[in-house]
């Protein structure tokens, strides 16, 4: 009853992106990590080069974490680019919402001095060779997506380029896989909190020595304009991309995940259905919305989760913090209570999100 009481509590409280609870790693697990070319880190490299195609946020990101540290052990700069292809089934509305993304995270970057280097393919085929472009100065090269590699990539056999798992929570992205993963978590909570991403990883991040970048990489592959970023109609038709206009209104970017996030987790925590037994449930309620909105707001979810522009590791911290829960509140064994199996239940929710919202493609 007083965990219950507490729970409802918190419920009358804002939560704010600043307020949340966060569970930081010095490094990210080995697991996540997959080596594509073993090589030192090249002394004579400017740059540790981060490629953003899958996780597009600044917080709670295990690739961002993970290229941020190597920066701050060899003490060069950190570049990251983030891209938007040209695809055949490329829309307007699917750009808008992806270049509010890379807006969001401009203004995120340029904060922590970060060079960031958003481009966007003007047309099928063009962006080709930009990745081997990034590795030709870089001491590494980090992706933020095992599968952003293809076989037609060429780079110096002495660059160390890594991948970074980062998709579940916890890693494996193989459907084989995630069956194993699911059931562990239900054993082992403890070990997917410690395998959470730091909240921000670029805190006590230096400026970078690089002012600007590199004219081999913007003199062919050229950064978006401010006007492109901000889904100018004019510069957007220069795309020539066609497909139906913004009109569901769906923003972009951390910040409006976030924000769709934090009312919808108000509205449906404390109260309602009960997942598992014992001290620490979790209650979930559609009480709080119209079936309309509900529906919306789960859409908008799994379109942000699709994109990368909120973490499923943010929604979980998020979840037991609204709740009152802390990690210092997980018990020592497993008991029956919902707390034990909700990464199982929130990692079943997120695929069905994904799986049932009407994707935009780009």
């Amino acid at each position: 009853m007083g965990r219950q009481s507490s729970c409802r509590r918190k419920a009358r409280s804002l939560i704010t992106e600043s307020d949340v609870i966060a569970m930081p790693v010095p490094s990210i697990s080995p697991s996540r990590v997959s080596v594509h070319l073993e090589a030192p880190p090249r002394e004579a490299g400017l740059y540790v080069a981060y490629f953003m195609t899958s996780a597009r946020r600044g917080f709670w990101s295990h690739g961002l974490q993970h290229a941020a540290n190597w920066s701050r052990e060899l003490g060069v700069s950190l570049l990251v680019c983030e891209t938007v292809r040209h695809l055949g089934t490329s829309s307007v509305e699917g750009h808008r919402f992806l270049l509010g993304g890379m807006r969001a995270t401009e203004q995120r970057l340029s904060l922590a001095g970060v060079l960031y280097h958003p481009y966007v393919e003007p047309e099928a085929g063009v962006m080709n060779g930009l990745l081997g472009a990034l590795a030709r100065r870089a001491s590494v090269l980090v992706l933020d997506d095992p599968a952003a590699l293809t076989e037609d990539e060429e780079f110096p056999e002495d660059l160390r380029v890594e991948a970074v798992d980062g998709y579940g929570l916890l890693p494996l992205r193989a459907d084989s896989r995630r069956t194993e993963v699911r059931r562990a978590t239900r054993s082992d909570l403890d070990s997917v909190l410690r395998d959470f991403p730091a909240r921000n990883p670029l805190a006590k991040f230096h400026e970078h020595h690089l002012q600007a970048v590199l004219p081999h990489i913007t003199t062919r592959w050229p950064r978006a304009s401010g006007m492109l970023l901000a889904g100018d109609p004019a510069e957007l038709s220069k795309l020539g991309i066609e497909g139906g206009d913004d009109k569901h209104g769906v923003e972009g970017g951390s910040k409006a995940a976030f924000e769709n996030w934090r009312e919808l987790l108000v509205g449906l925590v404390p109260q309602g259905k009960t997942y598992g037994q014992g001290p620490g449930r979790i209650h979930v309620s559609d009480d709080g919305f119209d079936s309309e909105t509900l529906i919306e707001r789960r859409q908008r979810l799994g379109r942000h989760l699709s994109h990368g522009h909120i973490s499923r590791h943010q929604i979980v911290a998020e979840t037991l913090r609204h709740c009152g829960w802390t990690p210092n509140s997980v018990p020592s064994e497993p008991t029956d209570s919902s707390l034990w199996g909700l990464p199982t239940v929130m990692e079943s929710l997120f695929d069905e999100l994904i799986y049932e919202t009407p994707i935009r493609d780009p």
